[in-house]
């Protein structure tokens, strides 16, 4: 891989102390930084280009952080689901919020494909008289029965 497509030495350094425990203060001390401010953006830095240049490294940690929220979640399940404990609800709001960022994590809340149809002027044509044709038949049917009553009462007027 090309040092133009890696992270700079110092976000790099940046990460793997994060990695190994040490505190953004630490971070900046350890490379000689400004501050916490600057080793968490050469921190988030080298995370990016690890999430988004490394194809299998990004795979590899949406499977890492997938088993970690499902740990996460098996050790609040059985206080979410046992409405009995008194940790209940608090269980359920953690729970709730693990399962929604999972989703997130493997984008199971991607918005649906929705299909519109446009139809063309025949189409609209075609179906507009569908529906006249129906009524037609409808009203010359009540016609029918009108003009038949009309003329069992002319003939019992006569």
């Amino acid at each position: 891989m090309s040092e133009e497509r890696k992270p700079p030495r110092q976000a790099a350094a940046a990460l793997a102390l994060r990695l190994a425990g040490a505190s953004y203060s630490e971070v900046a001390e350890a490379l000689g930084l400004a501050g916490a401010q600057e080793a968490r953006d050469h921190t988030e830095h080298a995370l990016a280009w690890k999430a988004w240049e490394d194809k299998d490294g990004r795979e590899r940690m949406r499977a890492e952080n997938g088993a970690r929220l499902e740990r996460l979640l098996r050790s609040v399940w059985t206080k979410a689901t046992n409405p009995d404990n008194e940790e209940h609800l608090a269980a359920v709001k953690v729970a709730r919020e693990l399962i929604d960022r999972y989703c997130k994590l493997f984008g199971l809340d991607a918005p649906s494909e929705i299909v519109i149809h446009n139809p063309t002027a025949n189409e609209i044509d075609s179906w507009v008289a569908s529906i006249v044709g129906k009524q037609t038949e409808s009203l010359r049917a009540m016609e029918a029965n009108v003009i038949g009553a009309i003329d069992v009462v002319s003939v019992e007027a006569n």
